[in-house]
């Protein structure tokens, strides 16, 4: 029986992933520093794990961090107590399918009403048979079967972060598609934020949850399966476009280089396992900060769209949103990105949605101005001043 001083969760699945984490840490801070969003009292957030040595950076921010094993529905139903809606973010291993069909059927057994697939574009063209991007679609067919929601996010501008070495080192982005590719990707804050007002709005599922006061999703923007995406999508030249824009600097010009699959997996595998790349990031995540105050308003939105074009007071994104490639670069991770790659190439995301703008009540961030913010990461060495 719940009483008023009952604890409700927002939970979180694998919170070791580079989107779980990021989701955790943001929400968390949400609830820190404006409780008011959520108009209610002793709402926290939940966060699975597989091992809580990966969830250190975590530590100390009123996180209820849970160790489970996910192949044990008992243990599933039983950290979703409690909880009134979840974001269910795969587990990035070879135990992908059987764990996420573990945790979408324990959250059915729980009655969750409201449940959050994050999942991949282009996973609606992928096989069943032998990919990894085909496990994400099987994944969402069984969220459909158990409680007809889905969601879907693109490539996130915080992956550029695995070419900052190839950019400085060689003066060039290297991708295996074509020049006139082109493909979908947002700010990893944009997505916490619409992700926060999908969980948050009072008709994120049923309209008898609805209150006057809370802030609300638009007209327009309530459906079940969001496309999120920039104003517009990008090719690889028009990245590397955005990149030189950001770097302000004539002479530090990046080429953009189309590369075989071989190539960008012999990259994308040595960069997992290259210290020096782990200790660059390692000495910039030590110590996570909270959001600036100037990040959001109070109603979550900028105050201009002048102002959200503008570089954050901290001048680079936040270490907790850097992606250590050495911690969630793994052999799944790799193969996932190269099905991605396929299957951007063979389908071409060549219109861009409003769903994103529509949740976040205000323009995505561009990528020239995530990179101008993170300039020192992608200015070429020989280059720099």
């Amino acid at each position: 029986m719940e009483t008023s001083s009952t604890t409700h969760y927002i939970l979180i699945t694998n919170g070791e992933s580079y989107t779980g984490h990021a989701l955790t840490w943001y929400l968390a801070n949400q609830l820190e520093r404006q409780p008011g969003r959520l108009h209610k009292k002793n709402w926290k957030v939940r966060v699975l794990c597989e091992s809580l040595k990966n969830m250190k950076k975590l530590e100390g921010m009123g996180i209820d961090i849970k160790e489970v094993d996910y192949s044990s529905q008992f243990a599933l139903r039983d950290h979703m107590k409690n909880v009134k809606c979840a974001l269910f973010v795969p587990n990035m291993s070879d135990h992908c399918v059987q764990y996420g069909i573990n945790v979408l059927d324990a959250a059915a057994e729980e009655k969750l009403k409201c449940i959050q697939m994050i999942s991949m574009c282009s996973s609606e063209q992928a096989s069943y048979e032998n990919t990894v991007l085909g496990q994400f679609r099987q994944l969402e067919d069984h969220l459909s079967k158990k409680f007809a929601y889905g969601r879907w996010f693109p490539l996130l501008y915080q992956l550029a972060f695995f070419w900052s070495g190839m950019i400085q080192d060689k003066g060039k982005l290297g991708l295996p598609l074509s020049d006139n590719t082109s493909f979908p990707a947002i700010d990893v804050l944009d997505l916490c934020d619409a992700c926060a007002t999908l969980l948050l709005s009072p008709r994120k599922q049923t309209e008898s949850d609805n209150q006057d006061d809370e802030p609300d999703i638009p007209d327009q923007a309530l459906k079940r399966i969001y496309h999120l995406s920039s104003s517009h999508n990008y090719t690889g030249k028009m990245m590397t476009e955005s990149l030189n824009k950001g770097l302000e600097n004539e002479e530090a010009c990046v080429e953009y280089e189309k590369i075989s699959n071989k190539d960008m997996r012999d990259y994308l595998q040595n960069l997992s396992t290259t210290s020096a790349i782990k200790d660059m990031v390692s000495s910039i995540t030590e110590n996570i900060p909270k959001i600036p105050y100037n990040m959001r308003s109070s109603s979550g939105t900028s105050n201009s769209d002048k102002e959200h074009d503008q570089p954050t007071s901290c001048g680079m994104d936040l270490p907790a949103l850097l992606p250590n490639p050495g911690h969630y670069l793994n052999s799944y991770v790799i193969d996932l990105m190269m099905d991605l790659f396929e299957n951007i190439e063979n389908y071409p995301q060549e219109h861009p949605t409003h769903d994103l703008q529509g949740l976040i009540g205000r323009d995505p961030k561009r990528f020239s101005t995530f990179f101008a913010d993170n300039r020192k990461h992608f200015t070429p060495s020989s280059k720099m001043l």
